[in-house]
Parts: C-alpha cells; sequence; structure tokens
C-alpha cells in the first residue's frame, strides 16, 4: 500500500493545480486514482483528506504552535478558517530600574484559566507567581504556561524563585535540558588548573618529606593559586550550565 500511497501523492503534489474535489472531471487521471485507490485497500477521498494540498476544512488546534506546524504541512490551507482553544496574551505591568513587570496569560476558548507574573532583568526572566484557576488545575496549563514561557525566552534558564509544595511538584514533573552557558569554557580550565595545583602540590610534600626544596616549583605553586583565586572570584555566582525547559 506504502507505493501505491506515494504514487498518489505525486499526482496530487504535480499533476493538479485544484483539490480534487473541484474538479468537474478527473478525465485520464480518474481511472488511475481509482485504481490507486482500489490497491490500496481505500477511496479516493479518504485518499484525499490525507494529501490534499488545499484543506479547507474548520480545524480546531489545542495551541497556535499545533496550528503552526499543521500549516507548514499544508500551506495553502486557508488561514482564517481554524480555531486555536488555547491562545497567550502577555502585558506590561510595571517598568523600573531597567526590570520590567510582565504577565503571560493563558485563555480557554477566550475565558482566563491561568496566568504567570514574572519579572525580566537583563533579558532573565524570574517567576513571581504562577496560578491556575482552582477549577482548571491537574490540567496541565501550569507545565503549558512555563513552556510558553521559555519559549519566549529560548536561551535562558527561568528562574523559579521560591516554590510552594505545588510549585515544586510541578517542576518535577517538567522534563529539562542542561546546555553549556557563556561561562563552561572558564569553568573548565578552572578545573585543570586546580589539577595542576593539586599535583604540583603533592610533588613538593613529597620532596620536604625528602629534604628537597625546589624554589621553581614552590613560584609555580604561588602562581597557580593567584590564578585559580582569580578565576573563581570572576565565576561567583556564575554556573557552567543552565537547565532549559524541553
Amino acid at each position: 500500500m506504502k507505493k501505491e500511497l506515494q504514487a498518489l501523492a505525486k499526482i496530487l503534489a504535480s499533476g493538479f493545480q485544484q483539490p480534487l474535489r473541484s474538479q468537474p472531471d478527473y478525465g485520464a487521471g480518474e481511472s488511475l486514482l481509482d485504481k490507486l485507490a482500489e490497491r490500496a485497500g481505500t477511496d479516493i477521498e479518504s485518499l484525499y483528506e490525507r494529501h490534499d494540498p488545499f484543506p479547507r476544512t474548520a480545524m480546531e488546534f489545542d495551541t497556535e504552535e499545533e496550528m503552526q506546524e499543521y500549516l507548514k504541512i499544508h500551506p495553502n490551507a486557508d488561514r482564517t478558517n481554524h480555531h486555536v482553544r488555547h491562545k497567550f496574551n502577555e502585558e506590561l505591568t510595571g517598568y523600573s530600574g531597567g526590570q520590567k513587570d510582565l504577565t503571560l496569560s493563558l485563555h480557554r476558548d477566550h475565558v482566563p484559566v491561568g496566568k504567570i507574573d514574572y519579572s525580566e532583568y537583563a533579558g532573565k526572566p524570574k517567576v513571581k507567581f504562577l496560578n491556575v484557576n482552582p477549577e482548571e488545575r491537574r490540567k496541565g496549563y501550569g507545565t503549558l504556561l512555563l513552556k510558553k514561557l521559555q519559549q519566549n525566552y529560548p536561551d535562558q534558564e527561568i528562574d523559579l524563585g521560591m516554590l510552594t509544595e505545588e510549585g515544586s511538584k510541578l517542576i518535577d514533573s517538567l522534563r529539562f535540558q542542561e546546555h553549556p552557558t557563556q561561562h563552561a569554557d572558564s569553568f573548565k580550565r578552572l578545573e585543570g588548573l586546580k589539577n595542576q595545583l593539586s599535583a604540583l602540590e603533592k610533588k613538593i610534600d613529597e620532596d620536604s618529606d625528602k629534604g628537597i626544596l625546589v624554589k621553581e616549583d614552590w613560584e609555580k605553586r604561588d602562581d597557580l593559586d593567584r590564578e585559580v583565586y582569580t578565576l573563581e572570584s570572576e565565576l561567583a555566582f556564575k554556573r557552567p550550565t543552565k537547565r532549559i525547559l524541553s
């Protein structure tokens, strides 16, 4: 059946400039399509639903992202004939000292079901408050809100702030991926310097037990110690990785 479907897809992609249903007469193509459909164990209408490059049936999508994925597959679809159940709205609620205060709300069929109050400073988001209407909880809306917030800041880890017991359960249910930060190479270099310093100190201790004093080793140890201290100071409050919600 796979070959029949592939053959039909080629016909629809290259041979017809209008949807099959709008063709008053399939002409020579009709018998071939009927034959392909028969061999595939179905009918033309069913195959048409799978491959029609001009779908016009009203569709309902859960989110805007799902509709966009559908439109990628059907670029000629009527973009005004679809309904998205869940829509997001973002509102700026305050601004002070370079910090934005914002609210990201989620609506289902135009009725608000939940929101995230968060701040943005230096391009980094921090959640202040997440709430889903009591009657709408445990339906995945908290997850949808956090995923949308992450989509708005794809390269930034979301600071989740202080979590309640319910908030902790929500976060534990989500999937995160670790990505290197801009400081990852510096942390790797710091680890290498610490290993060098540790090995050198071990050598100095062993030489000392034997009554040997190597001036160059002590000087190199001091240099490494200063370099480690400087780099540790630069990397204070920084991290080699960030957690991105997937």
